[in-house]
């Protein structure tokens, strides 16, 4: 049976307020009554869907990129049993308006969407909020203890170029990206690392 994944998104989201995404990984995020943990079927490569619009200051082609290279990133540890290919771009540019068509489990999607200006993360969090959360993923669709979807939102506000409204740097943002792709392919924190954690704002690990 295929269920959506909705709370941990939520939840994640809600722990996110950092200047600086820390690349580690733990334990599942989900575990089974029978203590196996959900994870992607390593027979068939993962599939996910880019956004149509920017991020920030960046165009749809430079984010897309950085989105290849963190994939690339989790491909390339030695241990590492997954494989990444880039679909089909998302129907539509995902905005505030429709951003909420993307969590559906079952749509055989797994969007990684851009947020331009921040303004599905405002509508999502309240004010401000954009200036707090660079991201957020989880799995979005479970069948049995297999992920067959997942869903990242990355923020463009962080980097805008507005130093105003807290700007990242680019590496802060690769970071981010490849520490939320890492949540959406089923990876909680790591609480061995849990110090670490000091760069979030007010977040223990």
């Amino acid at each position: 049976m295929k269920r959506g994944f909705w709370t941990i998104i939520v939840s994640f989201a809600l722990l996110f307020g950092f200047d600086a995404a820390i690349l580690l990984a733990g334990g599942p995020l989900r575990v089974s009554g029978n203590g196996t943990p959900a994870r992607w079927n390593v027979d068939e490569p993962v599939l996910w869907n880019p956004d149509q619009g920017g991020l920030g200051k960046l165009s749809n082609a430079e984010a897309v990129q950085i989105v290849v290279d963190s994939f690339q990133a989790w491909a390339d540890i030695e241990t590492a049993a997954l494989t990444f290919q880039q679909g089909d771009p998302l129907p539509s540019n995902v905005t505030a308006q429709n951003y909420r068509r993307f969590f559906r489990c079952g749509d055989r999607l797994t969007p990684v969407v851009f947020d331009e200006d921040g303004s599905i993360f405002e509508d999502i969090y309240g004010q401000d909020s954009a200036q707090l959360i660079l991201g957020f993923a989880s799995p979005s669709c479970i069948d049995g203890d297999t992920i067959v979807e997942g869903v990242a939102f990355i923020n463009g506000m962080a980097i805008d170029g507005d130093f105003g409204n807290g700007e990242s740097t680019h590496d802060d943002l690769v970071l981010t990206i490849i520490h939320e792709l890492g949540h959406m392919l089923g990876l909680a924190h790591s609480q061995v690392n849990g110090t670490a954690y000091s760069l979030y704002r007010g977040i223990k690990g």
